[in-house]
């Protein structure tokens, strides 16, 4: 096979590559040659970190393949007419190998697997060292020598030559100097074990960034130099696989600022990075155990009894129960609730797989997360059965303590109505059906980020996006109502509790020391209690302040849910009026480029994932479809509903805006956080001035205009079918006389009364077997739908096009 391309086709015969003189890598330059060369060494390892050869990218300098090669033994001090070889052997040599370094600890790091070899990013080095070996501390001390060379050598020389543009050239190379030294640090820190030194990167980040800003300045400054990059290099180094097309970054893309910009997702360095110090050996960010970060995570969402954590706190620190002191009575409930802690505690270890895959999926590429995501659905599944049994033991403790209860406030009515009145929660179902819920969400909406579907497709796909939202919305009012419950029913059993030590107090008497035991025969010294009581460590309630934590988280995430329900419900909307006006379809020509023979198919393979769930309910295809008909009305009509979601969905993430950052739980994220809040607001404004001048096309009137005919036809029919119905009784049953004329009023009279318990009469169009097609019922011309998604990447602002646009 033959590629043609001297960069490929390793077989080709290069007369001028073959006879082409080495670079001199000892050669003297000038300082504006070692910014250039710095410069687009660093825009090599950019280039490399965007999933990129090392061949193609920072292999093609000279310098970093052949640093050794600079010799050492040359007078660094020694001047003539051309600039000091300085600039070469101490300041270009310590920078190169100290970005080389970096860029063998970033190897390292990727080299772990967190990311996909080829699909993310590409490891091999062809068999060439990038100075791994090169101690730390040697490289920081050759970096300060080239820094203390440029204050006694180099500065004069380009003050003397450089003229008014000396002072800039001198910070460029300092700052190129202080920008290796720092970065170099930087991720030798950010990837030592286990976190252990986070702290100290910050700093160096910090300087790293404020570099970066002051590299992108000064690039300007940089001179070219002939052959110091080599970019067919590639035919030398050993490979079984031809390269990819590459386009290097620009000057103005590269540096550490580039991660932060990309969109839609970050480098593969980074994303491993994260999955690095997110989750390593059974320990969450370094410092935490994964099992307390999934207890605390439950504890927030649906605030389960106290005592299952604070017993299971116990056995985690020692490995065993510890000794409960009982009453014989509470035997049984203090033996029920250690086994249960015990099942708890397996529940746990069972959760931290799907909670810790369903984070570290964050960090993997787009099209790798929704892949994954289908596989996280089916295991939150499995756990949410496994939460089932859990909830069951919980409800079969929760008896015997309330028969318990029961029989010690035995007389007291109001006590026993207030028990009676405590619904069964489901703690362990509800937890895990609500992270269920958000994996869903999440994987559907990834597709349209993927552009996945096709422009009949929106409406399937947001029109369960809709049902898995309302779901979500009206489970976690469910859990907000149990929790809110909870909390006054303990507040006024320790209001009651309280009043009756009051009125206990002010009747106590004192007795004899020889008083006869009242009950049990029991002696005066005996410590039990005459009436059975649950053992005091199991009946610690949580503080006021755990309390408005709860309630606080699961109200943000309702409220969150709920914005993101009526956005999603307002862009169904606005499709399903597209739909009726025929600008969109259900059954597209083209569906069989899909290789599938009807919509309906298409319909079950997009939401095949969610099938076989237990919960939600699966939304069949007709279901879908009798949605789509929104009860028949017209296209205006819907616009106005999807218009009011809008503003209500704007007006949700308006107040979530006001929260802080410790409110809203986003401290360490709290710009991307407010920056999604805002593109939703855009979108809701968006659609908002879309669907004015929806409501204005030649197409919504027409069908507005055809509601409007057969809204007259069916009253006249209406009014039709009356008066046959009235004329029917009055003439009565065959063979008999007609009634007489007050009974006929009674029976108009009871007719009419009929008439008015029925629903009222509403203009909406014929039931979709009795619409007309497009073409019968349109005469304006068909638009083009075009959906704007430079707002938000999930949910896009529509309107229409014309043909001829």
């Amino acid at each position: 096979m033959k590629i043609m391309d001297p960069k490929m086709d390793t077989g080709m015969i290069v007369d001028d590559y073959a006879t082409r003189p080495q670079y001199d890598v000892n050669q003297s330059i000038r300082p504006r040659n070692l910014v250039w060369i710095i410069d687009n060494i660093l825009v090599g390892q950019m280039t490399w970190l965007s999933g990129h050869a090392l061949s193609q990218t920072l292999f093609t300098s000279c310098y970093i393949l052949r640093a050794m090669e600079i010799k050492d033994d040359q007078d660094a001090t020694t001047t003539s007419s051309g600039p000091p070889i300085g600039f070469t052997n101490v300041v270009l040599k310590a920078c190169v190998i100290a970005i080389a370094k970096t860029c063998a600890l970033i190897w390292e790091e990727m080299r772990k697997g967190q990311v996909y070899e080829e699909e993310d990013f590409m490891t091999n080095k062809f068999g060439v060292s990038m100075y791994e070996s090169f101690p730390l501390s040697s490289m920081v001390a050759m970096l300060d020598q080239a820094n203390h060379w440029m204050d006694r050598t180099g500065t004069p020389w380009i003050v003397a030559h450089e003229g008014d543009d000396a002072s800039a050239v001198i910070s460029a190379v300092k700052d190129r100097i202080l920008h290796a030294r720092v970065s170099l640090l930087a991720m030798y820190q950010v990837l030592s074990p286990k976190c252990s030194q986070f702290q100290n990167a910050i700093p160096q980040l910090k300087v790293a960034r404020e570099c970066t800003e002051r590299l992108q300045e000064s690039n300007i400054l940089g001179v070219e130099i002939t052959d110091a990059f080599d970019h067919s290099i590639h035919r030398k180094l050993v490979t079984n696989t031809p390269p990819r097309a590459i386009a290097l970054l620009t000057l103005s893309e590269n540096f550490f600022i580039q991660f932060g910009a990309q969109k839609p997702s970050p480098g593969a360095f980074p994303r491993s990075v994260l999955q690095t110090v997110l989750y390593d050996d059974n320990v969450i960010m370094g410092s935490r155990p994964v099992t307390e970060v999934v207890i605390e995570v439950i504890r927030e969402t649906v605030q389960p009894l106290p005592w299952i954590f604070e017993q299971d706190s116990v056995v985690q620190a020692s490995g065993q129960l510890p000794t409960i002191q009982e009453s014989p009575e509470a035997e049984s409930i203090n033996a029920a609730k250690r086994q249960f802690q015990l099942m708890f505690a397996d529940f746990v270890d069972k959760a931290t797989k799907p909670f810790v895959d369903t984070l570290q999926i964050m960090a993997q590429n787009v099209a790798r997360q929704r892949r994954n995501l289908r596989k996280i659905v089916q295991l939150w599944e499995t756990l949410q059965e496994q939460a089932e049994m859990m909830d069951e033991g919980l409800h079969m403790i929760l008896t015997q303590i309330h028969d318990l209860e029961k029989a010690e406030s035995a007389g007291d009515e109001e006590s026993e109505e207030q028990q009676e009145e405590a619904p069964q929660p489901f703690y362990f179902v509800s937890w895990s059906y609500h992270m269920k819920l958000w994996v869903m969400e999440w994987m559907l909406l990834l597709g349209s980020e993927l552009e996945l579907y096709s422009s009949f497709e929106f409406s399937m796909i947001y029109g369960y996006c809709d049902v898995i939202m309302g779901a979500h919305a009206r489970h976690l009012r469910r859990v907000q109502s149990v929790i809110d419950g909870e909390m006054e029913r303990e507040r006024k059993k320790n209001q009651d509790k309280a009043n009756a030590a009051k009125k206990k107090k002010k009747k106590k008497k004192k007795k004899p020391v020889n008083a006869t035991p009242s009950a049990g025969g029991e002696s005066p010294s005996s410590t039990a209690p005459s009436t059975p009581v649950i053992s005091e460590p199991t009946l610690i309630t949580p503080t006021v302040e755990q309390q408005k934590k709860a309630t606080q988280v699961v109200r943000i995430q309702q409220q969150l849910v709920t914005a993101r329900l009526n956005l999603t419900r307002g862009t169904f909307l606005v499709l399903a009026a597209l739909t009726k006006t025929g600008y969109l379809s259900t059954t597209p020509a083209h569906l069989a480029s899909h290789g599938l023979n009807d919509l309906e198919t298409l319909y079950k393979q997009r939401f095949k994932a969610f099938h076989h769930l237990s919960s939600p309910e699966f939304l069949s295809f007709p279901a879908y479809l009798e949605r789509l008909e929104c009860d028949r009305l017209d296209s205006i009509d819907i616009l106005d509903y999807a218009a009011e979601f809008f503003k209500e969905a704007r007006k949700s993430l308006e107040d979530l805006q006001t929260l802080s950052a410790a409110e809203a739980r986003v401290t360490l994220c709290e710009n991307a956080w407010r920056n999604d809040l805002m593109s939703m607001i855009r979108v809701c404004i968006g659609s908002n001035v879309r669907i004015a001048g929806l409501k204005m096309d030649a197409r919504m009137i027409e069908l507005r205009r055809f509601r409007d005919e057969y809204f007259v036809q069916v009253l006249r029919a209406r009014q039709a079918q009356k008066l046959r119905h009235l004329q029917k009784k009055l003439q009565g049953p065959k063979g008999k006389k007609p009634k007489s004329a007050s009974s006929g009023e009674s029976s108009s009279s009871s007719y009419a009364l009929e008439q008015e318990q029925e629903d009222p009469l509403r203009p909406v169009l014929p039931p979709p077997g009795q619409m007309p097609s497009p073409s019968e019922l349109f005469k304006s011309p068909r638009k083009n739908v075009v959906f704007d998604w430079k707002y938000h990447l999930w949910w896009p602002v529509i309107e229409l096009q014309d043909t001829t646009h």
